[in-house]
C-alpha cells in the first residue's frame, strides 16, 4: 500500500522535507485529524505537522470525505454500543462511550474543515 507524499515543515527548526503517509494508519506518529504529532527528521524534536497543507485540492477533498465517513460510522457504532449496553464490562462505561463519540465527532468536523477549506486555486 502506497501513501500520499506531501511536503511538511517542522514548526521548531523550520526544515522542510517530504513525508509519505497513509491516511488512517500510523506507525511513527500520533494522528490528530489533519495533523500528525511526530519527530522531526532534522532537529529530532516532537512537533505537530500539518499533513494536508501542501496537498492538491483533490486530495484534501478525498481525505476530508473519508474522515467524515469514518467518523459517521464510528458515531453510529458508539451509539449502538451505548444502547445495547456492551460497554458495561469496561470500567466507567459511560465515560468510554462519551470518549468514542467525541473522537468520532472530531473526525467528522476535521473532515468537513478539509472539504470546505480545499479552495480552488
Amino acid at each position: 500500500m502506497t501513501g500520499i507524499k506531501t511536503k511538511v515543515t517542522c514548526p521548531k527548526c523550520k526544515d522542510s522535507f517530504d513525508y509519505e503517509f497513509v491516511p488512517g494508519a500510523s506507525l511513527t506518529s500520533v494522528r490528530l485529524g489533519n495533523y500528525r504529532y511526530m519527530k522531526c527528521r532534522k532537529c529530532g524534536k516532537w512537533a505537530l505537522f500539518n499533513m494536508i497543507e501542501n496537498l492538491p485540492r483533490e486530495y484534501k477533498k478525498i481525505l476530508g470525505l473519508s474522515s467524515i465517513l469514518f467518523g459517521s460510522l464510528l458515531t453510529v457504532l458508539s451509539i449502538l454500543l451505548i444502547i445495547q449496553g456492551d460497554l458495561k464490562n469496561l470500567p466507567y462505561p459511560e465515560i468510554v462511550g462519551v470518549i468514542i463519540a467525541a473522537v468520532s465527532m472530531l473526525m467528522i468536523i476535521s473532515g468537513a474543515v478539509s472539504v470546505f477549506s480545499a479552495k480552488k486555486v
